[in-house]
């Protein structure tokens, strides 16, 4: 099997049995399974608009017309009042695409990862993130990956 990258563009039932298939097959010799925290209120709005430029141009408008501009956030402090702090990173999460927008994201974050990590293959699916090491890669060989 080739190194993959597999993400939401699919869906998640893709993901699903593909991983299934990489278990099945044989030669894992270890998994990690990562979902980031607050990931849809961390990411930059700038590589969203690169990463929709690229996997779906179509979509670019509705981006730099929804995140191309700052965003206020009202904060409620301890003293019950109220402030006002101009954001230029986050996915509303209310947002009806920001479940795509997060998919299309990761799927170009985690491509350059993969490029760059031999031996290591990724499954996505919007914030949640599945690594697998083939026995025998050179990631295992080396012990440059531990604490899998």
């Amino acid at each position: 099997m080739d190194r993959k990258l597999h993400s939401a563009l699919g869906g998640a039932e893709t993901i699903v049995h593909r991983f299934r298939e990489v278990l099945e097959s044989g030669g894992i010799s270890n998994v990690e399974v990562i979902d980031l925290k607050n990931a849809f209120n961390t990411l930059s709005r700038k590589y969203l608009g690169e990463a929709i430029m690229e996997l779906d141009p179509q979509m670019f408008a509705y981006v730099q017309w929804a995140y191309g501009d700052v965003t206020p956030i009202l904060m409620t402090m301890e003293d019950g009042t109220t402030q006002e702090v101009l954001s230029m990173e986050e996915i509303r999460q209310g947002d009806g695409l920001a479940v795509k927008l997060m998919g299309d994201m990761m799927h170009c974050a985690m491509r350059e990862l993969i490029k760059k990590v031999p031996g290591l293959d990724m499954d996505v699916f919007v914030d949640n993130i599945t690594l697998s090491v083939r026995s025998g890669s050179e990631l295992v060989e080396e012990g440059q990956y531990e604490g899998m």
